[in-house]
C-alpha cells in the first residue's frame, strides 16, 4: 500500500496523471516455487504481454521483489517468450556467496521462478555494479534541489530518508540502486554484459552455479555511471523547464 501511494505521489510531483497505469501488486510473497499470488499487477502484466511478441517483447524492469512478475509467469506460462525481464538484485550469479540483498531475501521463490523460466532475462547485480550509481548531499543540493516539484521531492527524500537518515551526513552518499534498471531500458549501451548460465539461490540464500547445459541469461558487469547521471539530470532540467512553462 505504501509503495502504491508513493508512486502516486511521484506522479503528482511530475505533473502527470497516472490514469490506470498504476496497479496494486501482491499482498504476500510466493509460498513456494509453484503457487502464484494473484494480483491486479500480475493480471495486467499478462494482458500487456499478450499484446507483445518474441520479436517485439514487453520490457519489464523489476526493482523490488519479483513476486508480481513470477506470479504472472506461473499464472500464464505462455507469455514468457513475449517478455524481456531486467532483474536487479545482489551478488553476481554463481558467486557462491550468501546474498543478503533485499530483493532476493524477500522472495527467494519468486527469484528462482525467474531463473527457471523460459523468459529472456537480464540479471543486474546490485553489489559491484548498481551500487556505483551514487549521489552525495552536495550533488543533490547542486543538481536536484530547485528543479521543479519533482526535484524538490527527490531532495526531500534524500534529506529525510526513512530508511537511512544519516546518508545526508558529510562524506556519505546514497546509492540509487533502482535507477540502473531504468537506465538499461533507455540506453543498453550504458551497460556492459555477458552471457552466463542461469543460477539459483538456495534456502540459505547462497548462489549455486548453473550447469553448462543450463539456460543462459545476460548478466551485467559494468555501468557507465557518468552517462546515466548526466542523462538523468538533463531530463530533470528539461522537465523543470516544461513545468515552469505550464505554470
Amino acid at each position: 500500500e505504501r509503495s502504491y501511494a508513493e508512486i502516486l505521489r511521484v506522479f503528482e510531483a511530475a505533473g502527470e496523471a497516472p490514469g490506470d497505469r498504476v496497479k496494486k501488486g501482491s499482498a504476500a510473497f510466493l509460498p513456494d516455487a509453484r503457487t502464484p499470488v494473484d494480483s491486479e499487477a500480475a493480471r495486467d502484466l499478462i494482458r500487456l504481454a499478450q499484446t507483445a511478441s518474441p520479436e517485439e517483447p514487453l520490457e519489464v524492469a523489476i526493482i523490488g521483489a519479483p513476486t508480481n512478475v513470477a506470479s504472472a509467469l506461473l499464472l500464464e506460462p505462455s507469455i514468457a517468450p513475449c517478455l524481456h525481464v531486467q532483474f536487479l538484485a545482489g551478488h553476481a550469479s554463481g558467486s557462491g556467496l550468501a546474498d543478503d540483498s533485499f530483493t532476493l531475501v524477500q522472495d527467494r521463490f519468486a527469484s528462482n521462478v525467474l531463473f527457471e523460466s523460459e523468459v529472456p532475462l537480464t540479471y543486474i547485480p546490485g553489489y559491484g555494479v548498481a551500487e556505483i550509481l551514487q549521489l552525495s548531499l552536495p550533488d543533490v543540493e547542486t543538481w536536484i534541489r530547485g528543479r521543479g516539484p519533482l526535484g524538490d521531492l527527490l531532495y526531500e527524500l534524500y534529506t529525510h530518508n526513512p530508511v537511512a537518515p544519516n546518508f545526508a551526513d558529510p562524506g556519505r552518499a546514497w546509492i540509487l540502486w533502482d535507477m540502473i534498471a531504468t537506465a538499461s531500458l533507455i540506453n543498453p549501451g550504458w551497460l556492459s554484459a555477458r552471457s552466463v548460465p542461469r543460477s539459483q539461490v538456495d534456502a540459505s540464500h547462497v548462489w549455486t552455479s548453473g550447469t553448462e547445459s543450463a539456460r543462459m541469461m545476460t548478466e551485467v558487469h559494468r555501468v557507465d555511471r557518468n552517462a546515466v547521471m548526466m542523462d538523468f539530470l538533463a531530463r530533470l532540467d528539461t522537465h523543470s523547464l516544461e513545468a515552469s512553462g505550464k505554470s
